[in-house]
């Protein structure tokens, strides 16, 4: 009987080492790693190891896709200047774009057709939605991860895989992170 408790405990000494050793390491500080400080609109998901956006949950329909467009003809003037009328004067071209939108253009001083046809974005008319885009792009692009940034039907698009790091709109204009490679640009 012995013989039998002393080969039990030998086994037992040969086996707690290799226990320990199967669990891992058993020094403090040797675990998940710590919670991160994720900044402003995010939090910390232990499940994926990373920070994620506070984004409410999406409960506003789509907008139309294009705005109906207004009677008459918009007369394209140099300078941006925009006039409403029943008809195309004399030496002007009348195009029909998107949506049934009849424009008149000077062919001999044309202005590029403006995007009216376009809805708002989050209450901000097109044109100027895109104006905050371009006075925010640099700015947007120099953020940690950013790879692009595009404007997409739901405001402002920013693929990047840090999206922590992206304020949830810019002068009102909501900032919706894509992951890189997941470029859509109807969001």
């Amino acid at each position: 009987m012995i013989r039998v408790l002393l080969l039990m405990a030998f086994v037992w000494s040969w086996m707690l080492p290799l226990q320990t050793w199967a669990e891992g390491p058993q020094q403090e500080g040797i675990g998940p790693p710590p919670e991160q400080q994720c900044g402003p609109y995010a939090h910390w998901n232990a499940e994926v190891g990373r920070c994620r956006r506070d984004v409410p949950p999406p409960d506003i329909p789509l907008p139309p896709q294009f705005l109906p467009p207004p009677p008459g003809v918009i007369i394209l003037r140099p300078g941006g200047v925009r006039e409403q009328a029943d008809s195309c004067p004399e030496g002007f071209k009348e195009h029909v774009s998107l949506g049934g939108w009849r424009f008149c253009i000077d062919p001999e001083h044309p202005e590029t057709i403006p995007p009216l046809m376009a809805p708002p974005i989050a209450g901000i008319p097109y044109e100027e939605a895109l104006a905050i885009l371009e006075r925010h792009r640099e700015e947007i692009m120099r953020l940690p991860g950013v790879q692009s940034v595009g404007m997409g039907n739901g405001g402002i698009v920013v693929e990047t895989d840090n999206p922590a790091v992206l304020p949830l709109e810019i002068e009102g204009l909501p900032i919706k992170p894509i992951p890189p490679g997941g470029l859509k640009w109807d969001l």
